[in-house]
Formats: C-alpha cells, sequence, structure tokens
C-alpha cells in the first residue's frame, strides 16, 4: 500500500468559517484545495503559537512531539514527531527585517523572518519543529541574559507565522516582537556561522 504523501498550509489569516468564496480566493492565488493529500492547518494556529512561546519555560525537548502534531497533524506514517539526535543538526536560512510603522501595526508584530528549513522524510514536522523552537528560545535567553532586570511583557514572542511543510523541508515566515537583542547580536561581523554549528548549541550568529 503507498501512502499517500501529504503538504500542510497555515495561512497568516483565516475567516472563522470556510467559505466558498475562501476556496475560490485560495485558488486563484495558486493554493491547492484541501485535500486527503494537501491540509490546512489554520485551527492549529493558536495552539502552535501558544506552544513555541512557552518554550523558555517548558524546554525545548518537552514540548515533542506536541509541537510536530500541530504543524502536520494526521501524518502518522508520512512524518515522524519524535525527536532524535539527528533532529539537532536541523539548519535553516533566515532572511530578517525590522518592519516598518504601517506593517508594524497591520502584523501587531516589530520584525518579520522568512525562514527555509530543508529536511528529508520522515523528518519535515521535526525539524519545522525543532527550528521554530530553538529560534524562540534563543532569542528569549538573549534577551534574559542581556536584561538582569529584564521585563516579562518584552520578551520575545512569536505573533504570526504561516508555513508550506513538504517532505523535501519547509518554507515560510515568521512574526516576532521584541528580538532586537538577538537581531544585534546575529548582525555582527564576528558572530557570523561556520559550518561546526547546529542548533544543538545556541544559535551561534543563526
Amino acid at each position: 500500500m503507498t501512502i499517500e504523501p501529504k503538504e500542510y498550509f497555515l495561512f497568516l489569516r483565516s475567516a472563522p468559517q470556510e467559505t466558498a468564496q475562501h476556496a475560490i480566493a485560495r485558488r486563484e492565488q495558486g493554493f491547492p484545495d484541501e485535500s486527503d493529500s494537501h491540509v490546512y492547518t489554520n485551527r492549529n494556529r493558536i495552539g502552535i503559537l501558544n506552544t513555541v512561546n512557552s518554550v523558555f519555560q517548558t524546554g525545548v525537548t518537552e514540548v515533542f512531539p506536541l509541537l510536530p502534531s500541530l504543524v502536520a497533524p494526521l501524518s502518522q506514517g508520512i512524518y515522524t514527531y519524535d525527536i532524535s539526535r539527528s533532529t539537532l543538526d536541523t539548519r535553516a536560512l533566515l532572511i530578517w527585517r525590522k518592519l516598518t510603522p504601517n506593517l508594524r501595526r497591520r502584523h501587531a508584530a516589530q520584525y518579520q523572518v522568512y525562514f527555509y528549513v530543508p529536511s528529508r522524510p520522515p523528518m519535515a514536522a521535526v525539524n519545522l519543529a525543532y527550528f521554530m523552537l530553538f529560534f524562540t528560545y534563543t532569542a528569549i535567553r538573549t534577551y534574559v541574559t542581556m536584561h538582569y532586570d529584564y521585563d516579562v511583557h518584552r520578551q520575545p514572542q512569536l505573533k504570526g507565522l504561516a508555513y508550506h511543510l513538504r517532505s523535501s523541508g519547509s518554507t515560510g515566515v515568521a512574526f516576532f516582537d521584541y528580538i532586537d537583542d538577538v537581531y544585534n547580536h546575529a548582525a555582527e561581523p564576528s558572530l557570523a556561522p561556520d559550518e561546526s554549528d547546529s542548533m544543538e548549541r545556541p544559535l551561534k550568529g543563526l
């Protein structure tokens, strides 16, 4: 029996109740209709954001297999949800920028991070989950370390997320608040990553 590969989509915004008009609009934008092989995870949005934002209190490994099962639900036999040694070698390509005032108001966030997380079957859900967790954990830890009297209300936070997950990896965009410290840290030329860096350690240079 051949298992049908699945692709998962999370959109930045979605209506509480899907209508035919929404499906038509997505089709016009080039997105496939939802089916057994193309799954929209908008219903998991709040759970994904809350889980990622809790990582500093709970720890990176403590939210497995919960987060992978949220980003790629009902994919047993296609994607694994369990963390392993190879997960620690997850790598990502990031393009991030500060948002203009208008975009800050639109997205309720200060920074936009485009990402590409390459993967191999059946690791795509785990790799995406681990990347999001470790990025957020590192941002929070950098903030806490650099500010002895830090304000928990200004702690780095994932505010929005969209992605396309498939067996070869994930692409997407994330919106964050209060990641100034890790952004400035990564921008320093002396902190550029080398080939030995991986997410097993703090994301040196990101």
